[in-house]
């Protein structure tokens, strides 16, 4: 059976191809000349196969006055996450979240985000053929491009958000940072957990372990922004990152028994298969199809543990703090 995707709709891009943009156009990048050097972000699953980016320019060309005049859809302005980022997350996930007080990259994204159009990023018809009578039928409708976007977008709404708070030792300390309709996308208020709920709507779990916890025993930040031409690789690094940590995932082949990060258990319905009724098969499922060595996946898959669940370090993923420690003890 094949299967292939046909472009609905280009609003910001009339009569121009997608297929036509240079690589670097699609993703949001400068095409301008570059010449440092690529930044490795995460391996990939369940291969050791490293994602890698180019850094943008060191310029400030990416500032418009208004944030109303950014590109909108494939072009939206994520390089400005990338310059406010780079030097301030490094590849363990750890912030300077005294630099990014007032970064005036990251208060220029958000206040794009503000504006954004959703109307303007495209949609995808996803089909398959028939290989027998070559037919078509349309699947489903594919909405990866604007996904990014809100995975991205709720991303740099909470670290500006803990940066605004900065100097604080954990998350908590920010009152109603949760439930606080205070952030403003595509001209309306969400939470942070209602944007939660608006990336999980979109169909694919992985996005949630993509999204900042803003603390040392949750999800860590990339330091660079998601691109749609790398969205897939990307959300299964963000997965396998994490279980292949041996902070978050640790196992006792001889009782049987597996320790997990307590994160887990906030995602684990959204991974439970069809049909199965074991308890906590959803991170059954996460650790058999995203753990990287081999012996350890076959056991996952095949044998019967138990689930147990360590500690969290709730202190926030700070750079600068002498007490920061591994994302679970």
């Amino acid at each position: 059976m094949n299967i292939r995707r046909k472009f609905l709709s280009l609003p910001s891009l009339p009569r121009l191809s997608v297929m036509a943009l240079p690589l670097a156009t699609l993703a949001g990048l400068s095409t301008a000349p570059v010449s440092a050097a690529p930044i490795i972000i995460t391996p990939t699953a369940p291969s050791s196969t490293p994602v890698t980016r180019t850094p943008s320019p060191n310029n400030d060309n990416v500032l418009l006055a208004n944030p109303k005049d950014y590109p909108q859809g494939l072009l939206f302005p994520y390089s400005l996450i990338d310059r406010a980022l780079s030097g301030n997350v490094d590849l363990n996930g750890n912030v300077r979240y005294a630099n990014l007080k007032d970064n005036k990259y990251l208060l220029a994204y958000v206040e794009a985000a503000a504006y954004a159009d959703l109307n303007k990023f495209p949609v995808f018809d996803v089909y398959t053929t028939d290989p027998v009578t070559g037919r078509e039928s349309k699947i489903t409708k594919n909405h990866a491009m604007e996904l990014v976007f809100w995975v991205n977008t709720y991303n740099a709404m909470f670290l500006s958000t803990v940066a605004q708070a900065y100097p604080i030792k954990s998350v908590s300390e920010i009152k109603n940072l949760d439930t606080a309709q205070t952030h403003v996308v595509a001209g309306k208020k969400y939470s942070f957990k209602e944007l939660r709920a608006k990336v999980l709507s979109f169909g694919d779990s992985r996005a949630l372990f993509a999204l900042t916890s803003g603390t040392a025993g949750g999800f860590l930040p990339s330091p660079t922004a998601v691109r749609y031409v790398e969205f897939d690789k990307r959300m299964d690094a963000a997965v396998a990152v994490f279980v292949n940590d041996p902070r978050n995932v640790s196992l006792n082949r001889i009782q049987n028994v597996v320790t997990v990060n307590p994160i887990l258990k906030d995602v684990e319905s959204n991974f439970k298969l069809v049909g199965k009724r074991e308890k906590y098969d959803g991170i059954r499922a996460i650790l058999s199809g995203y753990t990287d060595q081999r012996g350890s996946r076959s056991y996952f898959t095949t044998n019967e543990y138990r689930v147990d669940f360590g500690k969290t370090n709730r202190n926030i993923n700070d750079k600068m703090s002498d007490s920061l420690v591994g994302p679970a003890s």
